[in-house]
């Protein structure tokens, strides 16, 4: 069935608002984000917070299904444009992932390795929502950076997946020091010579 006009529209700010909490989120951290902010930075009252969000904790759950979903768009749109086996997709992958400007857009980058901590610490149905997406973004990564010779197993992708995002997390950890580049690039080396295997 066909959209009105108002649905559209609807959906249009709904889609704005959660690019805006999905960066608060991601700078801030969840107990940091306010619903204010949030609307303020979407040009919207309080009042009219309820008409796309139920409460504070619907926002930051459907934020992060969209962070993912969003952050799966964004490096299938890359690696869909390489035509070649599968070990160079996953080395484009990494290039991009561990890369210095990967690791300071903290607000645009990975959501799982900006969110892992406040995930840890919030209520279990925060942690239920979060291992059934990062179940499907395991899925989904090792997908695109497989071809017909060079299929990845899940439990491999598991293990690089632990080696990239905890690389990102430490690397951020101590951003602006030597120590942030050398776990970047010794991380990028060591994945990057494994191939995906």
């Amino acid at each position: 069935m066909k959209k009105n006009n108002r649905q559209v529209l609807k959906d249009k700010k709904l889609n704005e608002l959660l690019l805006i909490s999905s960066r608060v989120i991601k700078t801030k951290g969840f107990r940091a984000t306010s619903i204010d902010e949030v609307m303020a930075k979407g040009k919207l009252t309080r009042g009219s917070f309820y008409a796309y969000f139920k409460s504070k904790d619907d926002m930051i759950l459907k934020s992060l299904a969209w962070m993912v979903d969003q952050s799966h768009e964004k490096i299938k749109t890359q690696l869909v444009k390489i035509e070649e086996p599968g070990e160079i997709k996953f080395s484009a992958f990494i290039d991009f992932y561990l890369s210095p400007n990967h690791r300071e857009q903290v607000g645009e980058g990975c959501p799982i390795a900006a969110l892992s901590r406040d995930i840890s610490l919030s209520p279990l149905r925060f942690r239920q929502e979060f291992a059934n997406l990062l179940s499907a973004t395991i899925d989904n990564r090792r997908a695109l950076a497989s071809s017909k010779t060079h299929m990845v197993t899940r439990k491999r992708w598991m293990s690089l997946m632990s080696t990239y995002v905890g690389a990102l997390i430490l690397s951020r950890a101590c951003a602006g020091t030597d120590l942030s580049n050398e776990i970047l690039n010794v991380a990028h080396d060591y994945l990057v010579e494994r191939k995906g295997k």
